[in-house]
Protein backbone atom coordinates (compact mmCIF):
# COMPACT_ATOMS: atom_id res chain seq x y z
CA UNK A 1 0.00 0.00 0.00
CA UNK A 2 1.24 3.31 -1.08
CA UNK A 3 0.37 5.41 2.19
CA UNK A 4 2.79 7.90 2.24
CA UNK A 5 1.05 10.12 4.29
CA UNK A 6 1.86 7.80 7.37
CA UNK A 7 5.40 7.39 5.89
CA UNK A 8 5.96 11.30 6.35
CA UNK A 9 4.71 10.83 9.63
CA UNK A 10 6.74 8.28 11.40
CA UNK A 11 9.93 9.72 9.27
CA UNK A 12 8.61 13.17 11.31
CA UNK A 13 9.09 11.92 14.69
CA UNK A 14 12.24 9.78 13.77
CA UNK A 15 14.07 12.94 13.04
CA UNK A 16 12.30 14.64 15.90
CA UNK A 17 12.96 12.29 18.51
CA UNK A 18 16.38 11.92 16.85
CA UNK A 19 17.32 15.79 17.66
CA UNK A 20 15.99 15.54 20.57
CA UNK A 21 18.06 12.65 22.01
CA UNK A 22 21.32 14.10 20.68
CA UNK A 23 20.41 17.85 21.09
CA UNK A 24 22.74 18.49 17.61
CA UNK A 25 20.93 20.43 14.99
CA UNK A 26 22.92 18.89 12.41
CA UNK A 27 20.08 16.09 12.26
CA UNK A 28 17.55 18.30 11.30
CA UNK A 29 19.82 19.53 8.35
CA UNK A 30 20.49 16.01 7.54
CA UNK A 31 16.58 14.88 7.75
CA UNK A 32 15.40 17.82 5.52
CA UNK A 33 18.31 17.23 2.93
CA UNK A 34 17.08 13.48 2.71
CA UNK A 35 13.55 14.53 2.94
CA UNK A 36 13.91 16.62 -0.71
CA UNK A 37 15.20 13.58 -2.64
CA UNK A 38 12.79 11.42 -1.46
CA UNK A 39 9.67 13.68 -2.28
CA UNK A 40 11.29 14.31 -6.17
CA UNK A 41 11.46 9.90 -6.21
CA UNK A 42 7.93 10.00 -5.27
CA UNK A 43 6.36 12.61 -7.21
CA UNK A 44 8.22 11.12 -10.30
CA UNK A 45 7.64 7.15 -9.60
CA UNK A 46 3.46 7.34 -8.00
CA UNK A 47 1.01 9.08 -10.05
CA UNK A 48 -1.70 9.49 -6.74
CA UNK A 49 1.99 11.95 -5.53
CA UNK A 50 1.89 13.65 -9.05
CA UNK A 51 -1.87 14.30 -8.54
CA UNK A 52 -2.00 15.54 -5.40
CA UNK A 53 0.81 18.48 -6.26
CA UNK A 54 -1.78 19.39 -9.29
CA UNK A 55 -4.20 19.55 -6.76
CA UNK A 56 -2.39 21.48 -4.43
CA UNK A 57 -0.27 24.25 -7.05
CA UNK A 58 -3.88 24.13 -9.38
CA UNK A 59 -6.72 23.46 -7.17
CA UNK A 60 -9.12 26.16 -9.17
CA UNK A 61 -7.98 25.48 -12.59
CA UNK A 62 -10.71 24.17 -14.83
CA UNK A 63 -8.98 21.18 -15.94
CA UNK A 64 -7.70 19.87 -12.69
CA UNK A 65 -11.14 21.27 -10.94
CA UNK A 66 -13.43 19.08 -13.34
CA UNK A 67 -11.30 15.75 -13.76
CA UNK A 68 -13.14 12.81 -13.04
CA UNK A 69 -10.61 11.24 -11.11
CA UNK A 70 -8.43 12.84 -8.90
CA UNK A 71 -9.57 16.54 -9.41
CA UNK A 72 -9.98 19.37 -6.70
CA UNK A 73 -13.27 19.19 -6.25
CA UNK A 74 -13.07 17.47 -2.91
CA UNK A 75 -10.82 20.53 -1.52
CA UNK A 76 -12.13 23.43 -3.21
CA UNK A 77 -15.47 22.50 -1.57
CA UNK A 78 -14.19 22.53 1.55
CA UNK A 79 -12.34 25.72 1.20
CA UNK A 80 -15.51 26.99 0.06
CA UNK A 81 -17.41 25.73 3.39
CA UNK A 82 -15.16 27.21 5.58
CA UNK A 83 -15.24 30.55 4.00
CA UNK A 84 -19.13 30.53 4.06
CA UNK A 85 -18.84 29.63 7.42
CA UNK A 86 -17.23 33.20 8.23
CA UNK A 87 -16.17 34.65 11.54
CA UNK A 88 -18.62 33.02 14.02
CA UNK A 89 -19.85 30.09 11.74
CA UNK A 90 -23.28 29.07 10.52
CA UNK A 91 -24.11 27.42 13.79
CA UNK A 92 -24.16 23.29 15.11
CA UNK A 93 -25.94 21.23 12.48
CA UNK A 94 -26.86 24.49 10.24
CA UNK A 95 -24.18 24.57 7.54
CA UNK A 96 -24.25 22.26 4.42
CA UNK A 97 -20.98 19.65 5.06
CA UNK A 98 -22.30 17.08 3.04
CA UNK A 99 -20.89 18.97 0.17
CA UNK A 100 -18.19 17.90 0.68
CA UNK A 101 -16.48 14.33 -0.01
CA UNK A 102 -15.41 12.49 3.13
CA UNK A 103 -16.50 15.44 5.47
CA UNK A 104 -16.95 13.10 8.62
CA UNK A 105 -13.53 11.69 8.23
CA UNK A 106 -10.39 13.64 5.75
CA UNK A 107 -12.47 16.69 5.62
CA UNK A 108 -13.97 17.09 9.52
CA UNK A 109 -11.86 20.23 9.51
CA UNK A 110 -13.63 21.65 6.92
CA UNK A 111 -16.96 21.05 8.15
CA UNK A 112 -16.30 22.29 11.54
CA UNK A 113 -15.05 25.80 9.94
CA UNK A 114 -18.07 25.77 8.19
CA UNK A 115 -20.19 25.61 11.55
CA UNK A 116 -18.51 26.89 14.15
CA UNK A 117 -16.95 29.46 12.14
CA UNK A 118 -13.22 31.18 12.29
CA UNK A 119 -13.34 31.07 16.14
CA UNK A 120 -14.49 27.58 16.71
CA UNK A 121 -11.23 26.80 14.36
CA UNK A 122 -8.77 28.53 16.08
CA UNK A 123 -10.42 27.16 19.22
CA UNK A 124 -10.09 23.81 18.28
CA UNK A 125 -6.56 24.84 16.80
CA UNK A 126 -5.64 26.15 20.40
CA UNK A 127 -6.96 22.66 22.33
CA UNK A 128 -4.32 21.34 20.25
CA UNK A 129 -1.76 22.98 21.17
CA UNK A 130 -2.67 23.07 24.42
CA UNK A 131 -2.36 19.36 24.40
CA UNK A 132 0.98 19.09 22.06
CA UNK A 133 1.83 21.96 25.34
CA UNK A 134 1.41 19.98 28.12
CA UNK A 135 2.93 16.63 26.44
CA UNK A 136 6.04 18.42 25.97
CA UNK A 137 5.94 19.56 29.75
CA UNK A 138 5.43 16.19 31.21
CA UNK A 139 8.72 15.08 29.20
CA UNK A 140 10.89 18.18 30.82
CA UNK A 141 9.11 16.67 33.94
CA UNK A 142 10.37 12.43 33.87
CA UNK A 143 13.42 11.73 35.52
CA UNK A 144 14.05 8.81 33.09
CA UNK A 145 15.64 9.13 29.16
CA UNK A 146 12.87 6.80 28.26
CA UNK A 147 10.12 8.65 29.75
CA UNK A 148 11.17 11.91 28.07
CA UNK A 149 11.45 10.48 24.72
CA UNK A 150 8.33 8.39 24.92
CA UNK A 151 6.39 11.57 26.17
CA UNK A 152 8.18 13.70 23.41
CA UNK A 153 7.27 11.49 20.72
CA UNK A 154 4.26 11.37 21.46
CA UNK A 155 3.13 14.52 22.00
CA UNK A 156 5.05 15.59 18.50
CA UNK A 157 3.46 12.70 16.52
CA UNK A 158 -0.32 14.56 17.96
CA UNK A 159 1.11 17.58 16.80
CA UNK A 160 3.14 17.19 13.28
CA UNK A 161 -0.61 14.80 12.80
CA UNK A 162 -2.51 18.40 13.15
CA UNK A 163 -0.07 20.40 11.35
CA UNK A 164 -0.40 17.83 8.05
CA UNK A 165 -3.82 18.20 7.99
CA UNK A 166 -4.93 21.06 8.71
CA UNK A 167 -2.03 22.13 6.08
CA UNK A 168 -3.72 20.04 3.49
CA UNK A 169 -7.16 21.75 3.76
CA UNK A 170 -5.57 24.86 3.71
CA UNK A 171 -3.58 24.64 0.69
CA UNK A 172 -0.18 25.08 3.11
CA UNK A 173 0.53 22.03 1.79
CA UNK A 174 -0.12 18.70 -0.36
CA UNK A 175 -2.71 16.47 0.89
CA UNK A 176 -1.67 13.50 2.84
CA UNK A 177 -4.87 11.70 3.32
CA UNK A 178 -3.98 11.80 7.14
CA UNK A 179 -7.27 12.13 9.77
CA UNK A 180 -7.50 14.65 12.48
CA UNK A 181 -6.59 13.33 16.02
CA UNK A 182 -9.69 12.40 17.95
CA UNK A 183 -11.96 13.80 15.53
CA UNK A 184 -12.12 12.44 12.31
CA UNK A 185 -14.22 9.03 11.81
CA UNK A 186 -11.93 6.21 11.83
CA UNK A 187 -11.55 3.05 13.67
CA UNK A 188 -7.60 2.57 14.03
CA UNK A 189 -6.68 6.01 13.78
CA UNK A 190 -8.74 6.68 17.13
CA UNK A 191 -7.25 3.91 18.79
CA UNK A 192 -4.10 4.84 18.17
CA UNK A 193 -4.76 8.34 19.26
CA UNK A 194 -6.65 7.29 22.53
CA UNK A 195 -3.55 4.89 23.45
CA UNK A 196 -1.56 7.93 22.80
CA UNK A 197 -3.70 10.22 25.29
CA UNK A 198 -3.48 7.00 27.84
CA UNK A 199 0.12 6.70 27.62
CA UNK A 200 0.94 10.33 28.02
CA UNK A 201 -1.09 10.26 31.33
CA UNK A 202 0.59 7.17 32.49
CA UNK A 203 4.06 9.14 31.81
CA UNK A 204 2.79 11.87 33.40
CA UNK A 205 1.54 10.55 36.49
CA UNK A 206 5.13 8.87 36.90
CA UNK A 207 6.92 12.16 36.39
CA UNK A 208 4.00 14.31 39.21
CA UNK A 209 4.93 11.43 41.70
CA UNK A 210 6.54 12.53 45.35
CA UNK A 211 9.70 12.61 45.88
CA UNK A 212 11.05 12.19 49.72
CA UNK A 213 13.77 15.07 50.57
CA UNK A 214 15.00 14.92 54.27
CA UNK A 215 12.06 12.43 55.36
CA UNK A 216 9.49 14.84 53.63
CA UNK A 217 6.94 14.48 50.92
CA UNK A 218 7.78 16.94 47.88
CA UNK A 219 6.27 16.79 44.36
CA UNK A 220 8.27 16.94 41.42
CA UNK A 221 7.21 20.12 40.33
CA UNK A 222 8.46 21.80 43.39
CA UNK A 223 11.51 20.19 43.22
CA UNK A 224 12.89 22.45 41.42
CA UNK A 225 12.32 24.94 43.85
CA UNK A 226 13.66 22.54 46.53
CA UNK A 227 16.47 21.78 44.95
CA UNK A 228 17.54 25.90 44.06
CA UNK A 229 17.01 26.71 47.77
CA UNK A 230 19.37 23.63 48.97
CA UNK A 231 22.06 25.51 46.19
CA UNK A 232 21.79 28.39 47.97
CA UNK A 233 22.46 26.98 51.74
CA UNK A 234 25.41 25.35 50.16
CA UNK A 235 26.97 28.42 48.73
CA UNK A 236 26.40 30.14 51.99
CA UNK A 237 27.76 27.57 53.76
CA UNK A 238 31.10 27.30 51.64
CA UNK A 239 31.75 30.98 51.51
CA UNK A 240 31.44 31.20 55.56
CA UNK A 241 34.12 28.06 55.50
CA UNK A 242 36.02 29.70 52.94
CA UNK A 243 35.89 32.82 55.37
CA UNK A 244 36.69 31.26 58.16
CA UNK A 245 39.52 29.26 56.70
CA UNK A 246 41.25 32.50 55.97
CA UNK A 247 41.09 33.67 58.98
CA UNK A 248 42.75 30.63 60.61
CA UNK A 249 45.29 30.75 57.79
CA UNK A 250 45.80 34.45 59.08
CA UNK A 251 46.44 34.08 62.16
CA UNK A 252 48.66 30.70 61.68
CA UNK A 253 50.70 33.29 59.65
CA UNK A 254 51.33 35.84 62.30
CA UNK A 255 51.85 33.52 64.95
CA UNK A 256 54.80 31.81 62.95
CA UNK A 257 55.90 34.98 61.99
CA UNK A 258 56.40 35.70 66.07
CA UNK A 259 57.84 32.47 66.59
CA UNK A 260 60.59 33.11 63.80
CA UNK A 261 61.33 36.53 65.37
CA UNK A 262 61.94 34.97 69.25
CA UNK A 263 63.82 32.08 67.74
CA UNK A 264 66.14 34.26 66.07
CA UNK A 265 66.29 36.78 68.79
CA UNK A 266 67.00 33.38 71.30
CA UNK A 267 69.86 31.88 68.58
CA UNK A 268 72.01 35.28 68.70
CA UNK A 269 74.83 35.09 70.14
CA UNK A 270 75.57 38.09 73.04
CA UNK A 271 78.19 40.06 72.23
CA UNK A 272 80.55 40.77 75.68
CA UNK A 273 82.74 43.11 73.97
CA UNK A 274 82.61 46.13 71.29
CA UNK A 275 85.22 47.53 68.80
CA UNK A 276 84.26 50.97 68.27
CA UNK A 277 86.93 52.93 66.29
CA UNK A 278 86.52 56.52 67.38
CA UNK A 279 85.72 58.61 64.02
CA UNK A 280 87.73 61.30 65.94
CA UNK A 281 90.86 58.92 66.03
CA UNK A 282 93.88 61.89 64.95
CA UNK A 283 96.89 60.25 63.17
CA UNK A 284 98.82 60.67 65.80
CA UNK A 285 97.30 57.75 67.36
CA UNK A 286 98.52 55.88 64.72
CA UNK A 287 101.41 53.00 65.46
CA UNK A 288 104.75 53.21 63.88
CA UNK A 289 103.37 50.38 61.19
CA UNK A 290 100.88 53.04 60.20
CA UNK A 291 97.88 51.07 61.47
CA UNK A 292 95.20 52.19 63.88
CA UNK A 293 95.35 49.96 67.33
CA UNK A 294 91.77 49.32 68.84
CA UNK A 295 90.80 49.77 71.70
CA UNK A 296 89.26 47.96 74.51
CA UNK A 297 85.97 49.69 76.36
CA UNK A 298 84.58 48.50 78.82
CA UNK A 299 80.52 48.01 78.15
CA UNK A 300 79.38 50.56 81.20
CA UNK A 301 82.40 53.40 79.79
CA UNK A 302 81.36 55.65 77.92
CA UNK A 303 83.25 55.97 74.45
CA UNK A 304 83.26 60.16 74.58
CA UNK A 305 85.15 59.95 78.30
CA UNK A 306 87.83 57.32 77.04
CA UNK A 307 91.31 59.47 76.72
CA UNK A 308 92.94 59.84 73.47
CA UNK A 309 96.23 58.07 73.75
Amino acid sequence: EQDLGTSLLIFGSFVALIYVATNRVSWLLIGGLAFVPAVWVAYTQFWHVRQRFDIWLHALDPDVYNRLRGGSGQLVSGLFGMADGGLLGTGLAQGSPSLTTFANSDFIFAALGEELGMTGSFAILIIYLIFVERGFRTAMLCKDEYGKLLATGLAFTVGFQVFVVVGGLTRVIPSTGLTLPFMAMGGSSLIANWIILGLLLRVSSRAREPLQVSGASVSTAELELVLSKSALTADEESASALSASAGQVGNATRINRLTRAQALAAAAPARPLEEVSDPKVTPASESASGTVMPRRISPSSNPREVNRG
